[in-house]
């Protein structure tokens, strides 16, 4: 019971420094979009590891399943495309006021865009679509390759040169060999990589429970060296993007080398902090709820701009201002979705991830329910 409870809480951990990182990587994305040049090497540095951080944390939680893949097929759309439908409806009037010439053709047609997985209402969510998408993948190939070590590492090597050719977008890579963006396939065979890396990492868990407080520190200080001197490493090629920066969401990585050592050793220094850091009922919170932040989130992109405009003349154009306030914006944007989570959580559970509960405290993205 007592290592349950110390796993469960240090996950929770995890994924509360993971949607602090979604959010702040939204806002300095804005500010180097709208206003500062200087914002770019810490765009780039979130960028690098905040999403592969979360199909790691997910793959924690994969298992056999006993279920049909019928009632399996069910629980997942209700956990998670439900959630999407929602979040997207939710998102619509926003959406709606942001867009030039709106008409109802142009309407009609985003949101035929959900039939094949692509929540044009609220992008963010695209994350909940792809990890549906792996975790069906999973569904069929995961007894194959849970047995042993080598099955999941080969596994993770297999799946992640395939996502990567598949994201080699050049003028000689023909376009037979362009798969469709469907329900996020493209993004979810490179996700599963890291979907198995995080179940390679529970199948260690006695190895990682073992570590005392010291060798906890000593990873956190190598991986935090590692990501340090490496994101910025990763020029490419970006086929799809002039920035230099991993958009995952995009299928865009960059480098096959330097994508996935700053990818790792940034959700390793995640893991290893947050088994540091003592038990905090704001965590937990924030670690139960990253599905429904995520959505939130994804509706705040709406106000970004106008928050960053209005806000970015009061400081100076360096990159330790720069800091400072996104972090400041991140925290009240967090702040100002809390009682929104709330409330979801006690009158909407159903269209938030939790199917069939009520008054329920929240459903993270790792869930397996």
């Amino acid at each position: 019971m007592t290592h349950s409870r110390k796993r469960i809480l240090w996950v929770d951990n995890a994924k509360a420094f993971g949607i602090i990182a979604v959010f702040f990587g939204h806002i300095i994305e804005q500010i180097f979009l709208s206003y500062s040049p200087k914002a770019h090497l810490q765009f780039k540095f979130i960028y690098s590891f905040h999403i592969p951080l979360f199909f790691i944390l997910s793959g924690f939680f994969a298992r056999l399943h006993d279920l049909s893949f019928r009632s399996f097929l069910k629980n997942k759309f209700l956990s998670r495309i439900v959630p999407v439908i929602f979040f997207s409806v939710l998102s619509l009037p926003m959406y709606m006021l942001s867009v030039r010439d709106f008409d109802i053709k142009h309407l009609m047609a985003q949101a035929a865009l959900l039939l094949i997985g692509i929540p044009q209402f609220n992008f963010v969510i695209w994350f909940l679509v792809c990890l549906f998408t792996v975790e069906i993948i999973n569904f069929f190939l995961f007894p194959l390759l849970h047995s042993t070590r080598t099955r999941i590492i080969s596994g993770i090597l297999v799946f992640y040169c395939i996502g990567w050719l598949l994201s080699w977008k050049t003028q000689l890579n023909f376009h037979v060999i362009q798969i469709s963006k469907i329900w996020c396939f493209q993004q979810a065979v490179m996700a599963y990589s890291f979907y198995l890396f995080g179940y390679y990492i529970y199948r260690s868990e006695a190895i990682f429970e073992k570590m005392n407080s010291y060798v906890n520190v000593m990873v956190v200080s190598i991986s935090a060296l590692i990501l340090f001197f490496s994101f910025n490493l990763n020029n490419g090629p970006f086929y799809q993007d002039t920035h230099q920066v991993v958009i995952v969401a995009k299928a865009i990585y960059g480098n096959p080398f330097f994508f996935p050592l700053t990818a790792i050793a940034g959700s390793l220094f995640v893991i290893s902090f947050s088994k540091l850091v003592p038990e905090s009922r704001t965590l937990i919170f924030l670690g139960r709820n990253t599905l429904t932040l995520m959505g939130l989130n994804g509706m705040l992109l709406f106000v970004n701009k106008n928050l960053v405009l209005s806000v970015i003349t009061y400081i100076s154009d360096s990159s330790v201002s720069i800091f400072v306030l996104s972090a400041i914006l991140t925290a009240v944007s967090v702040v100002v979705c809390v009682p929104i989570v709330l409330l979801l959580n006690k009158y909407l559970p159903q269209l938030t991830g939790a199917p069939g509960l009520k008054g329920t405290a929240g459903l993270s993205i790792s869930s397996n329910n």
